[in-house]
């Protein structure tokens, strides 16, 4: 089985991408110092990667930024940061990614617990997460070919 990990250096996707190799799934990790490199935040990047990616039985993205702060301390910049990275950019790595996703293939995105369990500080979080939560609910009700979500 053929799986993208985008994410595949930080801290959670080098211990995903470990234990899928260490299970004989070949991998192919992503970030913005893979080569090719793949930065979620930019939609022609993430067009340019899959064009060269080819087709996968799986897309898991474990990539993302956001902030953690009070809510009346975030600027407008950290807002944006985690709706154009966490949120958007996942996004857009499963809207871009159809056609590399063979039939019968996932695409796995990750969020977190403060969609369900909100913490001080963890607005931007919460809503994040909830949001791709939301996105995956409905988009697995589109799929087609056996793909899931």
């Amino acid at each position: 089985m053929k799986v993208l990990v985008v994410g595949s250096n930080g801290t959670i996707g080098s211990a995903v991408t470990h234990l899928l190799k260490e299970k004989g799934y070949e991998v192919i990790g992503a970030s913005r110092s893979s080569n090719p490199g793949l930065n979620i935040t930019d939609p022609l990047s993430i067009d340019s990667f899959y064009e060269q990616l080819g087709e996968v039985d799986a897309i898991i993205s474990i990539a993302g930024d956001a902030a953690f702060s009070l809510l009346d301390k975030m600027t407008d910049e950290d807002i944006q940061l985690g709706v154009n990275s966490k949120l958007l950019g996942q996004i857009n790595m499963v809207r871009k990614g159809f056609k590399n996703l063979r039939p019968g293939g996932v695409f796995i995105l990750t969020g977190g617990i403060t969609a369900f369990n909100p913490t001080p500080q963890s607005s931007m979080f919460a809503m994040i997460n909830g949001g791709l939560n939301a996105f995956a609910g409905a988009l697995a009700l589109e799929l087609t070919e056996g793909r899931r979500i």
